[in-house]
């Protein structure tokens, strides 16, 4: 793998650094998370009859929808920023479909 997409999504990339990511999945998508993982490199453990995959990645707009494909199965644990966008996302939808 090219270093410079070392810790991307997709095959686009970034300035910024990475982050640690921690996202929570129900049960039901756990074949899913573990046959398509997001990184090569990322931890994925069972905990509390969930899937927690921890990985080190740059957050960019290809990642983040990824992540609104998971909605009705995902919890962003962290980094806050990200779980405040991706809240902020449904709620600006909620408020336009009233």
């Amino acid at each position: 793998m090219i270093k410079k997409y070392e810790d991307c999504f997709a095959m686009y990339t970034s300035e910024s650094p990475a982050e640690k990511v921690i996202l929570s999945y129900s049960k039901e998508e756990a074949n899913y998370i573990k046959s398509y993982p997001i990184l090569p490199e990322q931890e994925i453990k069972e905990k509390n009859g969930r899937v927690e995959v921890t990985l080190n990645i740059k957050i960019i707009d290809d990642l983040f929808t990824e992540l609104l494909s998971h909605a009705r199965s995902i919890e962003i644990i962290e980094p806050l920023h990200l779980r405040e966008r991706f809240f902020n996302y449904f709620k600006e939808a909620m408020e336009r479909n009233q």
